[in-house]
């Protein structure tokens, strides 16, 4: 799991790169979103384990509360970035929020792209991976979450699996409630995490709105009809997803 163009298809990639029938053609190397639907492989010749391929947490967390046992959530993170971006930040904090500081053990955070860093920015990319363990991870750490190096190989990949999927069942750290952004957003709100970027979403939903309706009622660019069709199509895309809420 994790934000858009993190390397979650590469990793899957990676697992079935020593198979015969070749590349499974999913990893587009792409920013843009690629994968639609939640994908469900299976894992042959290891433990037996199945990779969900998914952007959203709420299924994951549906398929723990419905019986599933020994579910692992790897949260994927892109080394290559300078700094970690406002999006990337409340996505993390709302896995983490779903997901429950006493489940700790069972999250393994995978820093990936290391594979793209030239010689000479990977001393950088090493402060940055201490720092994103140290400022965002480092409360995760103490009480049982693991963090790794994704390097884009079947090895590195087969490694990562090992250390998420240990022969023992994982024991869950009851005293986590004391962990930073458990549960609740930060600030004076007391709203949860998911609470409040909803709030948000809907919000700038209406905003992109009322930007596209004050734009249609600009005398200065009546009858140009093109520009009207593409407003009126961003127009049918925000209310749709608004109707969503």
């Amino acid at each position: 799991m994790g934000p858009t163009g993190t390397g979650k298809s590469s990793f899957i990639e990676a697992i079935h790169a020593n198979s015969p029938r070749g590349p499974l053609g999913i990893a587009k190397n792409t920013l843009e979103s690629v994968t639609k639907v939640a994908q469900l492989y299976h894992v042959a010749n290891v433990k037996k384990i199945y990779v969900w391929r998914d952007k959203c947490v709420n299924n994951v967390i549906d398929s723990n509360r419905t019986g599933s046992t020994n579910v692992r959530l790897l949260y994927f993170h892109p080394i290559t970035d300078v700094r970690l971006a406002a999006s990337k930040r409340n996505c993390m904090r709302l896995m983490k929020s779903f997901w429950g500081a006493y489940n700790a053990p069972t999250i393994t955070l995978v820093t990936t792209m290391w594979d793209q860093l030239p010689t000479e920015k990977k001393a950088a990319a090493e402060i940055r991976f201490n720092s994103l363990v140290a400022d965002h991870w480092g409360d995760w750490s103490k009480i049982g979450s693991r963090y790794m190096k994704f390097e884009n190989t079947f090895e590195s990949a087969m490694s990562i699996l090992d250390r998420a999927f240990p022969y023992e069942n994982f024991v869950r750290f009851q005293g986590a409630s004391s962990v930073n952004d458990y549960g609740r957003q930060v600030g004076a709100t007391g709203r949860t995490v998911v609470e409040e970027m909803l709030r948000s979403r809907i919000y700038n939903l209406k905003q992109q709105r009322e930007t596209i309706d004050l734009d249609r009622r600009d005398p200065d660019i009546q009858g140009e009809d093109e520009l009207m069709k593409i407003w009126m199509k961003d127009r049918t895309s925000v209310c749709r997803t608004l109707r969503k809420f």
